[in-house]
Formats: structure tokens, C-alpha cells, sequence
């Protein structure tokens, strides 16, 4: 008789994450990485500037849009990116469409910053993508 192996299924974006508005303006930010490492970064707000506000914009999103997608986001996941670590996430805008945004955190004087780097409304794909994902977290 041939022995099979059982392996843990994993979701599909490999990361789970919780994200909540702490008393005040601080958002505490909590990372599930692959299941083994656990992150609680205390986020002391956004970073917005000429620099990254015009490329977030463009795609028809306010910058009260992104703050509140990445607050309510249901997952986040590293970016493979090997100059400067960064992060994906999905979620919903105030107005109920989903959005992908990829940010950064930024240290300064002891205190992490969220710059968002790019957020657009999600394309029809990725939309029934993670409305998928939606229903298995429900």
C-alpha cells in the first residue's frame, strides 16, 4: 500500500493579518508572515507627499480611500522586492469596490509611517479573485 502525505492546504495569499484603529490617530498593524513570524508594528500614520500622492491619485482614489482600505484590509503579504521590502494588500474602499495598494513602512525617529507607493481599484479578474478569498474567510 503506498503511504500518501497529507500537507496543510494554504490560502491562497499564504498570510493572514489583522489590522486595527488603536485610541487616537496610532494604527496598530499585525503580520502573520508564512506563519511563523508574528509582526506588531504601531503605525503612527501615512506619509503622503508629491512623490507618491500623484501616482496613488491618478487611479481615481483619495488619500481618505487608501488610509481606510488599508485599515479594514483582510490580508497582506511581503512584496518580493529585493531593494526595499514592501507590501500588498487587498481590500474594500468606503464605497465598496475593491483596491490593491502597495506600500511601504518607513522609519523615523523611532516611529513607522505607512507610504503607500501605488493603489488602483482592482481589475474584473482580480475582483472574483478576492471575492473567492472573501467568502472562505466569512
Amino acid at each position: 500500500m503506498k503511504k500518501t502525505r497529507q500537507t496543510k492546504k494554504i490560502e491562497p495569499f499564504g498570510v493572514s493579518t489583522k489590522c486595527r484603529k488603536a485610541p487616537g490617530r496610532h494604527i496598530d498593524l499585525l503580520l502573520y508572515i508564512h506563519l511563523y513570524r508574528v509582526f506588531m508594528i504601531e503605525i503612527e500614520g501615512f506619509e503622503w507627499d508629491g512623490g507618491n500622492w500623484p501616482k496613488c491619485g491618478k487611479h481615481g482614489l483619495s488619500k481618505a480611500d487608501i488610509e481606510h482600505a488599508v485599515q479594514s484590509a483582510t490580508f497582506r503579504i511581503p512584496d518580493p522586492n529585493p531593494s526595499e521590502p514592501r507590501f500588498r494588500t487587498a481590500s474594500r474602499a468606503p464605497n465598496g469596490r475593491p483596491v490593491f495598494i502597495v506600500y511601504v513602512l518607513r522609519e523615523r525617529k523611532g516611529l513607522f509611517y505607512l507610504r503607500p507607493l501605488s493603489a488602483r481599484y482592482m481589475h474584473g479578474k482580480e475582483v472574483r479573485r478576492y471575492e473567492q478569498f472573501e467568502q472562505k474567510l466569512a
